[in-house]
């Protein structure tokens, strides 16, 4: 199994909410995607604002989720408002 794990920090007009609930709703849709995980931030000073958390069947699966065009949507709104960026895969 691969945990994908992004922290975004994004300006102040995010749609916090609809990405959450549109990225959760990905599994299902995307063949090998097994959970999504997404939180908004606390707010606080040195903070990110959104964290993502997703799980797949193997390394093939997340390359499968990130060229989905379900994900590109999402990836296409959250770029608008996109400051910055930090991700990591982990095989576990």
């Amino acid at each position: 199994m691969i945990r994908h794990t992004v922290l975004f920090q994004l300006d102040e007009a995010a749609p916090l909410t609809e990405i959450t609930t549109s990225l959760e709703a990905l599994v299902g849709t995307i063949p090998g995607l097994l959970s999504v995980w997404a939180g908004i931030g606390s707010g606080t000073a040195d903070t990110h604002t959104m964290a993502l958390v997703t799980e797949h069947d193997d390394w093939a699966a997340l390359d499968t989720y990130t060229i989905h065009p379900a994900h590109k949507a999402i990836l296409a709104v959250v770029r608008q408002h996109l400051i910055d960026r930090a991700a990591v895969d982990v095989e576990l």
